[in-house]
């Protein structure tokens, strides 16, 4: 995620409008709910994606912020 932000900050300080895309919030949600295995019912994995985008943006504006870069969601 590091290198991640970083390689983003560059294009973005080149002068190039960044929107990142991504997935990720159901994993991260099982990882802080100690899920082990991905739920198969909707209302579960819309739960765990509920806890788990918090979490990602909570990290991509950790490495976001080392490059000075802010970054927000949008829905």
């Amino acid at each position: 995620m590091e290198r991640f932000a970083r390689e983003l900050s560059a294009i973005q300080k080149a002068g190039v409008d960044v929107v990142l895309v991504t997935s990720g919030a159901i994993a991260a949600g099982m990882a802080e709910l100690g899920w082990k295995k991905r739920p198969a019912e909707l209302a579960k994995k819309q739960a765990a994606a509920a806890v788990g985008q918090p979490r990602l943006m909570e990290v991509y504006r950790h490495f976001s912020r080392r490059e000075n870069v802010s970054v927000a969601q949008c829905c």
